[in-house]
This record gives structure tokens, sequence and C-alpha cells, in this order.
């Protein structure tokens, strides 16, 4: 072939018109043979071969040329070298390569590899390791180690299939399988063969070779776990090449590295050879083998091609011909040139580096806006604080024995905010202390008498009082005489203030009102007689006024003036600078204990250092459509910036700044305000300005241009009058002195008794703020609206020319003294301790350091209630009124969920914080801790003896007193709600969703290779798109798809549901004693279950289920746990997983059925023959287990029952629940609103968006009373009702209804009155007669005429059962079951009347809550009309628990945890509140029969509660709850005596067992047996007499 170099001709090809030229130099000057075009067509080979044609065809012929004219887009194969030849050392030596009479060998990879090692023999210094085949023990364990996902090496081979399968039938039934199709036929009873021994049986027949089940086990690791350009040649090429191994040890890795697999793909090539590298290596090593390298360099003639070096040359390549393609396929698009880029990248650059460098980097990033109309959070429900502030008085003077110093201040506080609700529940609390005959709550009455109603009309609205008097005129004088002849004053007023003006105006430092004269500004006695007339704040002093208000931080003047607007009724935007999530808690509260009717809060984030951020400010509060709307009546700008040690020599970028923000923007702000005014032409209602002034002129110094900002200011007056803006705002220059607490004036609190001493006035926020309040008083406003005013509240500081020399002379003092006092205190303990014979205060070096005590971890039984003070009042009215076999108890609960489990919620629920003993247990649960077996060990660092426990991370021991200091703030952000932290099943990103898109090939792609099994499997997908080879040497099949082919590409969407309540991080069930084999095998549901049911048990002092066995028969426990999903991450395997070809275990079908996870609780803990039922209710499920529970005991079919309901979180639930706009979009109230994501559900708040979804498992141990008596098991509520409700007729299934209004259906033709059913007494006496008349039956049946009995007794005993069975009958007609077929009686009304109680006992109601818009208008609603029909009391609101606002919405076990949470508030006495609903939704308000509490409620006494809850699908549930001593006052009080003795003996017991698990024991401890011998259990079953102890 003639080569010919056309460098020379480069020119030529970039112009068309010479390219003749070109041929003709190409053909018939060189030659050229071979003519290969770059591009994506054939346009040059097409002219090529028209002038071939035309000119050269004959003279080609006659010299014998046969050319060929290439295209690499069409001919790429044919072009293409998979392989390099040999390394030519001497030519003549080389061999020649013959052309291959087949062209398809050419498009095989790796076709001509083999001929490479034939050519170039191994190197002598890297010798192979003698190659064999592997065995059938190796293919047997390794077949059995995958299956069971373990190492090889971790199997007995003495055990067989049957043993090392746990006994799981499935499992076992697939490792059979399995060996079926990889060896054929074995013996029938093979799963009981030990390993070794069938591995021995096969090796007989066995030929060495991998077949059909471990290659397709091999291959799926390769494809599954290896990155995309690893496949299993490159993986036998690298044993080859690095390691030395033939074909039969290659083997043997692949199948060591199958029980072995890593948990994620690997990303890169060299993780993928570092794992084969440490596989090889272990397998090297127990074969007693070693890599054998010769330190002599081997012959050059010898050397390898290095596979991986070719490959990378085939990448280059394959790269450069997709850039010479795309470069020739880009025609005449002009592309914006290089440098012009890099220069406008240059300038701008520059003028970044000028302003940074000019302005300084305080005053860039100072300068920055953040106002953000969407973070603005609104406040406005004083109707509900004002409800929760009384009720919250009222329990606490209950509780106190002395009366509180402030009850005057709440007493005001509560005034302002009286509305008609409050009045109803004044009175009825007054009605509850009068019928209580308690004299003692002197306090309680003043309260309640202190909001008398003389100040409310019929309506129940509030009217101030009114004084009759007639009114004192006072005459101004100047300007303001004009305007206003004369002013007002009350004489009530009058009198005081005239006594003390002369005092004031003769001291300069009192404050007082100037206006302006001739040369300066004098003080005018009126109007300071206004500003000192203190008159109280009423919620109609500033009602119907709009306030705008900068500087609010907390301890601040403007804080404290914002309570005092609030309580006048005014509308306030406050600005701050802090992030919402931190600034929204600190303005709630001050709205909730100070907002008055009608008042509002509205706070925005906002730079006052940023002009964008103040014009933008004005135009909201303006902005009719998406802003306030508001027309303001009051702008006090009082924000500031400190510039504390600033001279003049160090003004800086931060002087500058706060130059900016509190004179330059403050005039921005007035500016816009005015312009905001004129365009809607409001001329008649200007803004009173207060102008924030100092007395401070440079006196005191060191204040950078704090001084000149006031000083600024101060213009504004002659402004006033000289410029356009008077019709629209009015000023008052403020002169604000010396305030003690602010931030700007902390550091000088100390001094602030030596400057009183001198003369100087200083005030307190709480002062200033009352003046600044008075200011803003009609009638200063008035003058205010003609002239200017200045209010000097400098406290003379202003008049005091010395006062900064006298403040550093006192600053120097006191640093003087306070160095004194240290170094006598320090001489005094030196004294001391030699007194004392001590030498030094450190202890000696040998000294054993004092060990700390170690936690006492409770297990939280409920406290016992006192028998002579709260059971034996009862138990007149309820001794023997009910039958105890048919009452239902709650005698044990748990949970698994976001906050740990029930006691650490409920720490968080309750006090909003977690105890050393919470901390504990969660660092415990999460791997952050473990137990230390040798606490008191002589190894132990100093400070150490004793830790009970060890840091996980370091292995440093840890006192449990310091866990919390140590591990909270990392607990805290990895529990609740959070961020999503992304499933290995999800996708990685929270923030994406992955979907497939169906792609046609548009060319032949690369390919790639695959066993003859999948490559099959390409074909008969694609037919003839797709090209499939044999590689040659290999098993292996190249596969190529063509034109025309279709596959699925993922791709990512963008996925908003970023929050949610997973369970903490590092969560582990191994720690409770789950087995790992179990938990790869089980779905995570389940898992959760078996822990949560475990702990249940132990809650109720139960650690062996067993232990129940030995006095009841297996058959009387039930099981009704349900789920409403079902096993959502083995859903996600099974279709997902599956459907991509991914590794998923044989069984997971039965992991997807919702009663599989109860099968596993019974199999694996219970061994219970008892009535099961699988409750789907989704939100419902936990409520209708429960409701199937009650009925199996309430009717006879169990005695004891486990109840609950379980849910998983996935990314595929939550994007249909976002599909169906069920839950908030949390990425938009993160990064839109400002909310952190433990705000994202906000239950019962006007901002509330949806439910935020979340993951866990909650349960309850249910038993008859009279086992829980006979037993000693905790009560822990008395479960009086339960009631499922379907909705109706309607088209959406997740829609809210009020069905479960059928629980107080009642007849309304019953005229008569209520039923005398109703009256416990009334039906103790019918219980009596009945009960005597049994007895008179019974003694007939003994009387000496009656029959002879027979020999056996049994007439006797049958009487004796009759008899029993009778008082029963009558005990459940009269008591539990009275109200039963009655339709007079409505069945939560019969409930309650069972234990003697009515509406008004129900003291919490448990919401659904799930903080979607629809539910809580509906739930609320349905409660407020259940209440009023049952006959509540007006005024007697019961407090709403939404827990879900802590935990979020884990659907299934939703109720459990409201359940635990209601029977944790029994024993507590305390109702948590909601501490998201910063605002209570204004459609609440007219359901006066509940009230919202924001906080925790310490009650001391809840005697009933009712929790509901609404499932998608026509599920609404009701539960009513009632105080376990109303149970305990039904026996006497030794059968009580007793039963407290068999409960402390079970508590210590169960407590043991509790603390054992963490001090390393376990607290699921899993069955293998059942409780009776297994060749009886058919006896076992049929003998009902039959226990097992």
């Amino acid at each position: 072939m003639v080569e010919y170099n056309a460098s020379h001709n480069r020119y030529q090809f970039a112009m068309p018109v010479r390219w003749s030229e070109t041929q003709s130099v190409l053909f018939d000057k060189a030659g050229v043979e071979k003519l290969v075009e770059f591009g994506p067509s054939t346009t040059l080979l097409n002219m090529a071969n028209k002038t071939l044609a035309q000119f050269n065809q004959e003279s080609d012929a006659v010299n014998g040329l046969k050319r060929s004219l290439l295209s690499i887009s069409t001919n790429y194969d044919d072009l293409r070298y998979d392989t390099l030849p040999p390394v030519e050392l001497e030519r003549k030596e080389s061999p020649k390569l013959e052309k291959s009479p087949d062209p398809k060998h050419a498009t095989e990879p790796i076709a001509l590899e083999a001929p490479i090692h034939e050519n170039v023999p191994p190197a002598k210094g890297n010798l192979p390791i003698p190659d064999v085949p592997i065995t059938a023990l190796e293919s047997v364990s390794a077949l059995v180690a995958s299956s069971l996902k373990r190492p090889a090496s971790d199997l007995k081979l003495g055990d067989s299939i049957k043993a090392v399968s746990g006994g799981r039938s499935i499992v076992q039934n697939e490792i059979v399988g399995d060996m079926l199709e990889e060896f054929g036929p074995l013996a029938d009873d093979v799963e009981n063969v030990p390993l070794e021994e069938l591995a021995s049986i096969i090796q007989k027949s066995y030929d060495g070779r991998m077949r059909k089940c471990l290659r397709a086990r091999v291959e799926k690791m390769i494809s599954s776990k290896m990155p995309g350009s690893f496949d299993l040649i490159s993986a036998r090429s690298f044993l080859e090449d690095k390691w030395r191994l033939a074909s039969g040890r290659q083997d043997a890795v692949l199948l060591i590295a199958l029980g072995q697999q890593p948990a994620a793909r690997l990303k890169k090539n060299e993780e993928a050879e570092a794992f084969f590298d440490a596989i090889a290596q272990g397998y090297l090593t127990s074969a007693g083998l070693s890599r054998q390298r010769n330190v002599e360099a081997a012959d050059p003639k010898q050397t390898l091609l290095d596979l991986k070096v070719v490959q990378q040359l085939r990448d280059e390549y394959s790269t450069l011909r997709k850039k010479v393609a795309a470069l020739l396929s880009d025609d005449d698009e002009s592309a914006t040139s290089p440098s012009q880029t890099s220069d406008n990248f240059s300038q701008i650059q520059d003028k970044i580096d000028l302003y940074e460098s000019e302005l300084g980097e305080d005053f860039c990033n100072g300068i920055k806006p953040t106002f953000n109309a969407d973070h603005q959070r609104s406040y406005e429900s004083s109707w509900n604080w004002g409800h929760v502030d009384l009720i919250d008085e009222y329990y606490k003077l209950i509780g106190s024995n002395t009366s509180p110093r402030n009850l005057e201040a709440v007493i005001a506080s509560l005034r302002g905010r009286m509305s008609g609700r409050l009045e109803r529940t004044r009175q009825y609390l007054l009605s509850r202390i009068s019928s209580s005959g308690n004299d003692s709550r002197e306090s309680v009455k003043k309260l309640l008498e202190g909001l008398g109603s003389d100040n409310f009309s019929e309506e129940g609205s509030y009217s101030p009082s009114t004084q009759t008097s007639s009114p004192v005129i006072i005459p101004l004088s100047g300007a303001a005489q004009e305007a206003h002849p004369i002013l007002l004053l009350e004489p009530t007023q009058i009198a005081s203030s005239h006594q003390s003006l002369s005092q004031k105006l003769g001291n300069p430092g009192s404050p007082r009102i100037l206006r302006r004269g001739q040369a300066a500004w004098k003080p005018d006695p009126c109007l300071t007689a206004y500003m000192g007339l203190e008159s109280a704040i009423t919620p109609t002093t500033f009602a119907e006024k709009n306030v705008l208000l900068t500087g609010a931080g907390p301890n601040s003047i403007g804080i404290a003036l914002l309570e005092l607007l609030l309580r006048g009724g005014a509308r306030v935007l406050v600005t701050t600078s802090r992030a919402m999530r931190d600034a929204g808690p600190i303005y709630q509260e001050v709205f909730a204990r100070h907002g008055a009717r009608g008042s509002r809060l509205v706070v925005v984030p906002c730079n006052q250092g940023s002009q964008q951020d103040v014009e933008r400010l004005v135009a909201h509060v303006y902005d009719p459509a998406k802003g306030l709307g508001w027309d303001l009546d009051f702008v006090v700008p009082f924000a500031a910036v400190p510039e504390k040690g600033r001279e003049i020599d160090a003004i800086d970028s931060r002087s500058e700044l706060a130059h900016r923000a509190m004179l330059t923007n403050v005039l921005r702000i007035l500016g816009a305000v005015k312009a905001a005014k004129q365009g809607r032409g409001s001329r008649t209602r200007p803004a009173q300005v207060l102008l924030p002034l100092s007395p401070n002129h440079g006196a005191f110094g060191g204040d950078g241009l704090y001084s000149e900002s006031k000083l600024g200011l101060t213009a504004l007056h002659n402004k006033w009058f000289s410029e356009s803006w008077s019709d629209y705002l009015c000023l008052c220059g403020v002169v604000i002195g010396w305030t003690r607490g602010t931030g700007l004036m902390a550091a000088n609190d100390a001094i602030a008794d030596e400057i009183a001493k001198r003369g100087i006035m200083t005030f307190s926020t709480e002062e200033m703020a009352r003046h600044l309040a008075a200011l803003m008083s009609g009638r200063v406003v008035s003058v205010c609206q003609t002239e200017c005013l200045l209010a000097d509240l400098s406290g003379g500081m202003g008049s005091d020319p010395g006062l900064a020399e006298f403040v550093a002379q006192i600053r120097t003092e006191i640093r003087q003294s306070d160095e004194i006092r240290r170094a006598i205190s320090d001489e005094e303990a030196l004294d001391e301790g030699i007194i004392r014979g001590i030498l030094a205060p450190t202890p000696p070096p040998n000294s054993t350091p004092p060990i700390s005590p170690m936690e006492d971890l409770d297990l939280g039984f409920p406290k016992l209630p006192e028998y002579a003070t709260e059971i034996k009042p009862l138990n007149a009215q309820l001794d023997g009124m009910v039958d105890l076999e048919s009452v239902v108890v709650v005698v044990g609960f748990a949970e698994i969920g976001p906050w740990g489990n029930s006691r650490t919620r409920w720490e968080m629920e309750l006090n909003g914080e977690l105890s050393v003993q919470g901390c504990i247990e969660l660092a415990w649960m999460t791997g952050l801790i473990k137990h230390n077996p040798k606490p008191a060990g002589t190894s132990s660092p100093r400070g150490a003896a004793g830790a009970a426990w060890i840091d996980v991370e370091t292995g440093a021991p840890i006192h449990g007193v310091e866990v919390k200091a140590k591990y909270e703030k990392k607990i805290l952000a990895h529990a609740g709600l959070r961020l999503i932290e992304p499933s290995p099943l999800d996708h990685p990103d929270r923030e994406s969703q992955q979907f497939l898109q169906e792609v046609v090939v548009q060319h032949d792609l690369e390919p790639f290779t695959a066993s003859l099994d999948t490559a099959t499997e390409f074909a008969r997908e694609h037919g003839d798109k797709v090209d499939v080879r044999p590689v040659a040497g290999s098993d292996q099949y190249s596969v190529r798809l063509r034109r025309g082919a279709t596959v699925l590409v993922p791709k990512a969407r963008a996925f908003d549901r970023i929050v949610g309540g997973q369970l903490p991080t590092g969560w582990d069930p191994t720690a409770y004693g789950l087995p790992a084999d179990l938990c790869e095998s089980v779905d995570r549901c389940t898992q959760m279950a078996l822990v949560c049911a475990a702990e249940t048990f132990l809650s109720a002092g139960i650690p062996d289920v067993y232990e129940l066995y030995g006095g009841m028969h297996p058959s009387e426990l039930a099981n009704c746990v349900g789920s409403g999903l079902g096993g959502g991450r083995s859903l996600q395997k099974l279709y997902r997983q599956r459907y991509l070809d991914r590794p998923v275990q044989s069984d997971i079908l039965a992991e997807v059925f919702v009663n599989t996870t109860g099968a596993w609780l019974n199999m694996l803990l219970m061994g219970a023959a008892g009535p099961t039922r699988t409750p789907v209710g989704a939100c419902a499920t936990a409520l209708e287990s429960l409701n199937q529970g009650y009925d199996l005991i309430a009717s006879g079919a169990a005695r004891v029952c486990l109840v609950g309901g379980y849910d998983d979180m996935t990314q595929d639930t939550s994007a249909e629940f976002a599909r169906m706009r069920a839950t908030a979009d949390s990425a938009a109230d993160v990064r839109g609103r400002g909310r952190a994501p433990a705000e994202t559900s906000r239950p019962c708040a006007a901002s509330r968006c949806g439910f935020v979804e979340a993951e866990g498992c909650g349960m309850q141990l249910l038993a008859s009373a009279q086992t829980a008596l006979e037993l000693g098991l905790p009560v822990r509520a008395v479960v009086a009702h339960v009631q499922t409700a379907s909705d109706g007729v309607g088209r959406s299934v997740p829609a809210p209804g009020k069905g479960i209004m059928v629980n107080v259906r009642e007849d309304p033709s019953a005229a008569r009155g209520p039923s005398p059913l109703l009256d416990i007494g009334y039906r103790r006496r019918l219980l009596e007669r009945a009960l005597a008349s049994i007895r008179e039956h019974r003694e007939l049946l003994s009387a000496p005429d009656a029959p002879e009995p027979s020999p056996s007794g049994s007439l006797d005993e049958e009487a004796e059962l009759a008899s029993r069975r009778e008082e029963r009958e009558a005990r459940r007609r009269f008591g539990n079951g009275f109200w039963t077929h009655d339709a007079r009686i409505s069945p939560l009304r019969g409930a309650l009347a069972v234990w003697g109680l009515t509406a008004d006992d129900i003291g919490v109601a448990s919401l659904h809550g799930t903080s979607t818009v629809l539910n809580e208008k509906n739930e609320v609603e349905v409660l407020h009309r259940q209440l009023a029909r049952l006959g509540r009391t007006p005024g007697n609101a019961a407090l709403a628990v939404c827990q879900k606002y802590l935990t979020g919405h884990p659907k299934g076990a939703a109720a459990a945890w409201m359940l635990n949470g209601c029977c944790q508030i029994l024993d507590a006495g305390a109702v948590p509140g909601n501490r998201n609903a910063d605002d209570i939704d204004a459609a609440l308000e007219p359901w006066e029969h509940l009230a919202f509490p924001g906080r925790t409620i310490a009650v001391g006494d809840v005697r009933a509660f009712t929790v509901t809850s609404f499932g998608f699908g026509q599920k609404g549930a009701q539960a009513l709850g009632v105080h376990p001593r109303f149970l305990f006052a039904t026996v006497d009080e030794q059968r009580y005596a007793e039963y407290c003795r068999r409960r402390q003996r079970r508590y210590f017991r169960a407590k043991q067992h509790f603390q054992n698990t963490f001090y390393g024991s376990h607290m699921v401890v899993l069955k293998d047996d059942p409780p009776y011998p297994k060749e009886r259990q058919v006896e076992a079953l049929v003998d009902a007499t039959a226990r097992f102890g």
C-alpha cells in the first residue's frame, strides 16, 4: 500500500474549488490506494468515486491498482483495530500477520488477543500459579453463602442446608432448588445432609466448571456491583494479569466473591480491582500459595502488552473520533469569541474588585437583600391564645398553695383579650370552683372575678367602661392653639398630672415633650401632661391602626413597644434580620402573650441596610393584591447597628453600613411611604414617624458614625416645613436616653446605679416603651399632625458634659474592684487549704477519681393511685358494677418512630427536650454508644473509671451523665422531622426521583460482553436490532445494539417531598437482638414490628411471652396488628428492583402481604394459637386494630390481644401522596417559605398545607381487666369504647367525612327526658336486686328437698357455673353494656356513664390532626358537635392534642402513637401543646368545645380522653379512654392491695430485663420451639385446661 504525507496540501481540504487539484495529487502523483474520510457523511468520497470512474478506471486496471475508499460513518467496523500488533524489537524476527479470511472476526473486540499471548511468552519474573479446577465443595459453599448473603468462610461445613437456613423453609427450598439446577439430581433428603458430605457426593461426578446457576449469579454480581466498564472479561483479565491465576483459580475467586459482595455498586474500576485484590489475596493465603515474583528484569522480547494500556488506547481513539465527527458536523455556526468572553469576565471582575476594595467586605455583605414576602409569618388568633392562657393560669393556681405575685398583671393581660368564648369559660370555671366547696383557692376566685362580665355586652363583645365625669379643659398656645383650641383631660387624670407636672418640668432628666419655638425647642407642659398620664392600654387604644416597626429584637425597646401595641389592638408589621425559623417562635410567643382582640402581627425578613429591601418592604405594605394592603398610621424605624470602639481614624465599612441603615435607608423608608400614600391619594391620614434620636452627640466617642447618623435625622424637622411631604408624614423626634438591658447598652448595665446617683435617669425597656406608646396616643398625634414635636426621654444625659469621663472612671473602679475581690477569694481558698492540710487543690497523681453514679434506666410503669384519697371516693358508686372479664384495658404499649421509642417521644412532646436517659436510649439505639463490659477496669484512663458506656466511633469510655452534652446535638439533627436521608432503594439524591425514558437508538452502539443466557435474552427482546457474536477464547459473547433498537434510559425528575419523619439515623434492629440474617430476609416493617412487639410485652411486665401460658391457654392470646400498605421496601423490590433485574430474594412476594408481619410476630415471639385478624385501614389502621382487639376480649374470644399498626416510608409512596396533593410540598416550605424541616407539619395552623409523611410502628397490649388484676399487669387506661364508621356517599376516597357522628346517635323522639339508666345509683339498685335473685335461685337448688346430686357432684358444679354466668350477665346488663340496644342512649354517652362520667369529664381530645386544610376543619367540627350533642357545658373546652406536629403522619401507626400519648397524659396529668401551631386557623374559632394549646399545660387530673382517626377509603374511627383509677374503684381495698404487690414484683423483674438490654443482653428473644412439647401439639391445642408455665 502506498502511503503519502499530504500535510502540505492541508490547505486544499478547506477550499472546495481546489478539490480537483487535490484528487490529481492523491491519485495520479502519490498513487494513494486507501482513502479514508473522517466526517459525518461521505461527501468527499462520492466526488472521489466519480473522479476515479471518469479518469483512472482504465489505468488502474492496467497497473493492477485496487483503491479502497472508506468513511468512518459507514465503514467504522472495517477501520477499527481491536488489538495492537505484538511488539517488534527486531523486524526480521517479527512474524508476519496474515489477513483473516473471514472479515467478521475483525470486528470482535478481543479475538486477536490470544495470538498476542502465543507470540510473546510470559516473563520469567512473574510465573503463573499452577491451575486447578474448582471443587464441588467450593461450588456448594458459594451457592449456599450467596443465598444466605454471608461469606462462605462463615459457614459450618458440618451443618446441613436446613441448619444453615435457620429453619426458614422458603430459604431452604430456594437453596435446594438451586442445587438441583446446578448439580442435577440429588438425594431426596439433601436438606439434611451436611454440606461437606454433600460436596463429596457431588465431587464424584463434578467436572470442575460453573454451570447455569452459579454462572448467572457471578454475572449478576458483576453487572450489579461492579462499575459499568468492569465486566466479567475485565475481572478475569485482571486476575490473570496481576495475580497470574488461570481460569480454574479465577472461578474459585469469583465464587468466594459471591458471598462477599459490596453493599452497593462500586463507582470506579480501581475500587473493583481493590475488591478482587482482597478476595484473591485471601484465596491464595487460604490455599497456601503466594505470588511468585522475580527481581530480575524480564527479557524485553518477552514483554507483554498491558491490557489496561490497550483499553486506554481504545478509549482515547473512540473519544478522538467522536470529537472529530462533532467538529466536522459543526457547520458555519458562529460561536462567541473566547477572547471576547474572557474580556467581559475580566471587566466584570475588575468592577467587583473595585467595589469591594472601596466599600469594604462588611458593607458589601451587609447590603445583601433578604426581604422575601413568601417568608412572611402572620399571627392573629388571639381568640385561642387568650382561651389557653386562662385555662393554664387556672390550673397553675389550682395546683399552687400560694398566690402568685403577678396575678394583677395576668388579669390585666387576660382582660385585654376577653371575648364571649373567654367569658363562658370564666363562668364555667367559677361554677366548678363553687361546686368543689374548697375555700382555700382564693387566688383562683380573684382571677376569675377580676375578669368580671361588667364590661361585656349581650353579644359577648368587650366594651371598656367609660367615665361619666366632665372633662377638664386645658388651653394650648402657639400654633397648636389654632388647630386645637382645647384639649380634654378627665378629672381622674388631671389631679395626678398637675401634682407632678411642676416637679417634672423642674427636673431636666424627666421625660417631656418639646415644641419648636422661635429659636429653640421648649418644653410644653400640657403635652407633657398627656405623656405623663400613664393611662392603661386597652384593646381599643390602637385598634385599626397600622404600624411599621423595625429593630424589635429580643431585649430591645422595640419588642417592649410591640407588646404594648398588640395589647392596644394594633396591626403591626415587624422586620427581622434573623432567619424566620429562628425569629418566628420569638414573635409568636409575644403575640400569644399580648395580642388583643383585633390585633395582628406580621413578621417579614428585611435588611434595613439594603435599598432593595426597604423599597420592597413598603411596596409589600401597600400592595392590596399580593401584600398587606395597609395604609400606615405609624412608622417606628428603630433598627440599629452597633459600632463600638471605632474612633475617627478607624471609620471602616461597618461604620458606613451602620450609617446607611440608621440614616440613609430611614429616609428611603419615609420617602417610599410618602410616595405610596401620594399614589393612593391619602392626604388626610398622615403617618406619625417616631424618629430615634440620641443625646450622644459625640460626647462618649468611639462609636463610629452613630452620632452623625442620629444628628442627620434631626434635619427632617426642618425638611418637614421646607419640603412637600407634610401631608403624608408627621414627625415626632424621640431623644432616647440610657435604657437598661438593650443590645446597645447591656454592657453598661453594671454602672447604671452609679449613673443614677449623678442625677441622670435610666429606663428599663418597658418604661421606655410606655413613654413611646404615650407619644402614639391620639391626643399627641393630633398635635403632631400640625407641627413637629420632640420628646426628650434622655434622662438628662445630654446636659451632663462630664458624663463620658465619669463613666470611664466608674468602669475603671469596677474593674479594679473585681480584680481585688478575685485576689482575695484566691487567697482565702489557699488559706483554708493550708488550715485543712491540703497543699494543692489538685488531687494526687495516683488518686482514684470519683465514680459517677450509673443512670437508673426506667421502663416507665404508671403511678399507682392512692386508694384512700383517689379510689375510695369512687368505690361507693363503682364497686362491683362491671363484669371485669368484659372490661378491656391497655396494659402495655410501645412504638418505634422518628423520635425512637414512646419514652423519648414523650419527653420531646411534653418538655421539648431530652433527658439524660432519653439521650442514652437514643444514642444506644442509633449506634453512637454501647455498653462498657469492664466499667471498673484498672486499664481505664484517668476519669473513665466506672464509665458504663463506650463511644462506638472512638472506643473512649463515656459516663452516662456525659451522654447528653456529648451527643444531644447530633441526636436532634438525626431524629424527628428532618431532611430525608434516602434509602438504598430510592434515588441517592433526595430531591430527585428516577424514571425510565424509552429511546430509539439512532446508530449502532458500542459492543459489550455478556453471558450466553443474557445475550440470548437480548436477542429474544430486540430480534434483528441486536448483533450477538462469541468472543474468541472466552465463554462470553459480544452484544451490540443496532440502529432502531429500543432502550430505557434513566432520568431524574425533581422531587419536592424532601422532609419526612424517618427513624433515627443509625437505628439498628440487631441491637435489640434480631439476627442479621433474619433482618436481611424479612421486610423492614417486620423488623420494626418485632422490636416494637417485644417492647410492648416488656412494658406490660412480660419479658417472656410464654409466661402468659402459665395462666391461660395459647388460644386466648390474639394478634390484630395491621398496616396501611404492608412492606413498603418489599414492594419496591418486587416491582421496581425485579423489573430492573437487580438481585432480589426469591420469596419477596411473601413479604409484601400485610398479614406476613403478623405471621412473623407469632412464629418468632408469641407462639400463640388464638384469633388473628389483619386490619387494613390506611391512616385509621391502628384504631381499627384496637376495635378488633376490643371486640375479641369483650366477647370472650381472647383474654389478651396485641394490637397496633405499622407502615414504612418510601420515595414511591411519597410521590403518589404528592400527586394526590395530600402531603406538604416541603421543598417549598423549607426554601420558599423559610420554614425549618421540623416546622413543616403544622396541624390546626392557618398556614398548614398538607401532612408530612413518617414511618414506624405502634402497638398496645390489651387484656381483660380480670386478667390484668390477676397477673398484676400495669393498667394504663380503660378502653371504654371504640368504633369505626363509614362516611356515606361520595366520589373522593381520601376526603374526610362525618361518619363517626354515629357515636352520639340517639332517638330524637324520646321526649320523656334522659333514660334513668344513666344514673349509676339507679343501675346499682337494679343490679343488687338481680344479684339477690340469682343467690335465691342458687339457694333453692341447694335446699334439702332439692334433687339428690350425683356421686360426682356435677349438679352442684353446674349450678355454681350457672350462677356465675348469671352474675356476669347481670353485671354486663346493668354495667358494661347497659346502654346497648337502647336507642335513647348513644354509645359515647353510655360508655361514659358506665364509669359514672359525663361529657364534661373528657379532658383531652387527641386529634388525627394531619396538617391538611380539610381534615382539621372537619375533625374539629365533628368533635364539637359530638360534645354539644352529649350536653357538654359551654365554656368547658377540651384540650386538643396534635401529636403529628412532632412525629409526622406514619399512616398505619398514627392512632397507636396517639393512644400511647393519651395513656402517658393520664399518668402525668399534663397535656402537651402543639408547638408548631403558630397561628390557629380562624375557621376553627366557632367550635368552642376545643382549645388548642401551644405549650404543655399541667392539669393534674384527666379523667377521660377521646382519640379520633380518619383513613383514606371511608375509615373513620374513634376510641374513648378512661383513667385506671375508675377500674380500681370497682374492687375492694384488699384486692387492690394484692394487685399492687403483684404489679410491683412484675415491675422489678421487667425493669431488670429492660436494663440488661442496654448492658449486653437482648430485648428480643426469638423462639425456636412452641410453648408446649412439639410431639404433643394436637393434645395441647384441644385441651382447654392445658397450661404451660
